[in-house]
């Protein structure tokens, strides 16, 4: 009877830590998406604060992950793998154009900075500021 009531828990804590799982990777989906407005926008600073709450959510799902692979009950229904693989999915593809968005930004501002270099190198060009040192030279051969 014990040993029931103890599997039952066991199952019954099991159950709790997928559906805790399901509801941080929800919600790591909808950061995402937001993650994805906020690039539209080019608003850095929403941006960098969802990556915050988003790399804290991961953390969090490794953690229940880790919790049920050691207590044994990582084991899903069919409707809720199919559930997982759908949003794992969704979370992939929306990922995906936050990737593609923060590369063009990136690349963008690498050639600007690589312009306002070249612009700095043709300014030198035209600045003698090399100081030389006063001195004579004395040829010894004539």
């Amino acid at each position: 009877m014990k040993n029931a009531f103890s599997q039952a828990l066991k199952e019954a804590d099991a159950e709790r830590l997928r559906q805790d799982r399901l509801r941080a990777l929800q919600s790591m989906y909808l950061l995402t998406l937001e993650m994805t407005r906020a690039c539209a926008k080019e608003d850095t600073d929403r941006l960098t604060e969802l990556l915050d709450q988003r790399q804290r959510l991961m953390e969090r799902v490794d953690a229940l992950s880790a919790r049920l692979q050691a207590g044994g009950g990582a084991e899903y229904s069919e409707a809720e793998a199919a559930r997982l693989r759908d949003l794992y999915g969704k979370l992939e593809e929306a990922d995906a154009y936050v990737r593609r968005a923060a590369q063009e930004k990136l690349d963008e501002y690498s050639a600007v900075m690589r312009e306002a270099r070249k612009m700095k190198q043709g300014m030198r060009a035209y600045i003698c500021n090399v100081r030389q040192v006063d001195g004579m030279y004395f040829d010894s051969r004539k």
